[in-house]
């Protein structure tokens, strides 16, 4: 409706602010855990780009779900300070209506936010992809040296060992045993990272007596798990979040234009609070459970939070109020 333009402005404006906060925090954050690995000699751009990627697909991810609740409850709570929500109320507008008001723009935002997250797909992907990503920028910087160099390969400890005119090798402990090592022309692991792939596999160890071993190929299983499993395809999880930004966010929004006091900040906590206890309960999943409609608690989680925030709030305002009662105006 109409009189919902300038809700939507306001809330529209505060959301683009809020989402860019997160997502400067976010590659802040980043970019001081990816510092030693640039700095690092033996770590080239190549091995250091594909996991810069997904951390910035981390942070436009929190963006959408945390960034646009936020912003909505503030724009919420500066359109109660103002009185334009007020002078509305008395001319028949609701609270819900005045909420709803806000779907367009928050569409057109959670479609700007959430094409670059679908195309990278954070935390959709299986760890070994990423690892294989890793190995394979490692292989590639070996391609133009000049002399001899070791590329470090983080995350997965391997090394390759760079020769001029020569295929490179990677190196590295053979997993799972204490005193081996192996030196292979191809790393190939598995999207759980439960099984290696080598080619021209060279084993020794160095124990007495020693053994050396070649092999023209080699498979490695029985390894555990590393980082999250695969629960949601990338698609199905970006809906998933923007359905829970833009659930969070008019429900932030109704229930400060509810409220209709508390001043920005506690506006802003309403949002806050509540996409603070989805995004945790995101990871929590991500970690602990293996079935995919369990990513349902992400968007119940913040709305009972939402719930039981306002709940405080009324009971609160109710305490105070019996405590430190109003003064009358005296009657003329």
């Amino acid at each position: 409706m109409a009189w919902g333009r300038p809700l939507a402005s306001y809330c529209g404006r505060a959301a683009i602010q809020s989402s860019a906060l997160v997502v400067i925090a976010g590659l802040s954050a980043g970019a001081i855990r990816l510092l030693p690995w640039v700095l690092a000699r033996e770590i080239p751009l190549t091995v250091t780009w594909p996991f810069a990627k997904a951390l910035v697909a981390v942070a436009i991810e929190t963006a959408l779900l945390v960034g646009l609740p936020s912003g909505f409850a503030f724009g919420a709570g500066k359109f109660n300070e103002r009185g334009e929500a007020r002078a509305l109320f008395c001319l028949g507008a609701t609270p819900a209506a005045l909420a709803l008001s806000g779907w367009r723009v928050l569409l057109v935002l959670g479609a700007v936010i959430w094409i670059p997250s679908m195309a990278w797909e954070p935390r959709a992907d299986p760890p070994g992809r990423l690892a294989a990503q890793l190995i394979e920028g490692g292989q590639k910087s070996c391609t133009s040296v000049t002399a001899p160099r070791a590329v470090l390969v983080p995350l997965v400890g391997v090394t390759w060992l760079c020769f001029p005119g020569r295929a490179p090798r990677v190196v590295g402990p053979l997993p799972g045993a204490a005193r081996a090592w192996f030196s292979a022309t191809a790393l190939y692991p598995s999207d759980d990272l439960q099984r290696f792939e080598l080619t021209d596999l060279r084993l020794a160890t160095g124990t007495a007596p020693d053994l050396q071993l070649v092999v023209h190929r080699a498979t490695i299983t029985g390894l555990p798990s590393w980082g999250r499993s695969v629960k949601l395809p990338g698609i199905l999880r970006a809906a998933l979040l923007s359905f829970s930004a833009i659930l969070l966010s008019l429900t932030a929004s109704w229930l400060v234009l509810r409220r209709q006091s508390g001043g920005r900040l506690g506006a802003t906590l309403s949002g806050a609070v509540p996409a603070l206890v989805s995004f945790g309960a995101l990871h929590w999943v991500d970690d602990h459970v293996g079935e995919g409609w369990s990513y349902l608690m992400v968007p119940v989680a913040g709305l009972l939070v939402a719930i039981g925030w306002a709940l405080l709030f009324r009971l609160e305002k109710s305490f105070l109020s019996r405590v430190w009662p109003r003064p009358r105006r005296p009657e003329k």
